[in-house]
């Protein structure tokens, strides 16, 4: 088991849907710069969303015990450098996203999240997806050439989700990296896909897929 913190930035007023890439780019070294001398996580990357290139994303993961103090100063400095956070929430995952094989550090990172309401997601039913999961992963591995590790979980905050009315919602999170976006898509159109994609539908539930192109990876940390 291992326990991802996501930290995700919006676009501010220096940053709209115009900005260049210069400008991002100078936003990404301004938070690389505050980040310099802080206790940072173990691992972290950095990256741009690919959908989105106003829209920024933190990964960390620690190996050990958590100084929660340590992730204060972190997400502090973060915030200075470019305001407060969209969201911050936690994953608790069936494998570490870093080190050997782990799914974070792939140059392109895809990331899932299937929404539950929470009376609903009871741990019978959670393991039930799991398993289902479990099934849809066994077709679509013929379609997922360039697929570079899985790890897969459970967000331990409850999320506000629009689709879900009356309640909050646990979610059900994947993270799956890829050699190049070119591989990801070519996996979407195979036909063992739209197979395995029907377990999946038959949920019936709101889902967010976006894809992370990495920046800056930091694998080991002091």
């Amino acid at each position: 088991m291992a326990v991802i913190q996501i930290i995700q930035l919006g676009a501010d007023s220096s940053l709209d849907q115009h900005t260049s890439s210069t400008t991002l780019d100078d936003k990404i070294k301004k938070i690389t710069k505050a980040l310099e001398g802080v206790k940072n996580p173990q691992h972290f990357v950095l990256g741009i969303q690919i959908q989105d290139k106003n829209a920024i994303q933190l990964t960390s993961e620690r190996t050990g015990v958590e100084d929660s103090s340590d992730f204060e100063t972190f997400i502090k400095s973060v915030s200075t450098a470019c305001g407060e956070p969209r969201s911050i929430f936690h994953v608790s995952l069936d494998r570490p996203a870093f080190g050997a094989n782990g799914p974070a550090t792939a140059n392109v990172v895809e990331y899932v999240q299937v929404s539950f309401p929470t009376s609903l997601a009871t741990p019978e039913f959670q393991r039930k997806i799991e398993g289902d999961f479990s099934r849809f992963e066994e077709i679509f591995r013929v379609a997922a050439k360039g697929d570079l590790g899985l790890a897969v979980g459970w967000v331990l905050e409850e999320q506000e989700v629009e689709e879900i009315e009356g309640e909050n919602a646990k979610c059900f999170f994947v993270v799956r990296g890829w050699e190049s976006m070119e591989r990801f898509e070519e996996s979407v159109r195979h036909d063992a896909s739209t197979e395995a994609a029907q377990i999946l539908f038959a949920w019936n539930a709101p889902f967010k897929m976006v894809g992370f192109c990495f920046v800056v990876q930091r694998i080991s940390g002091d």
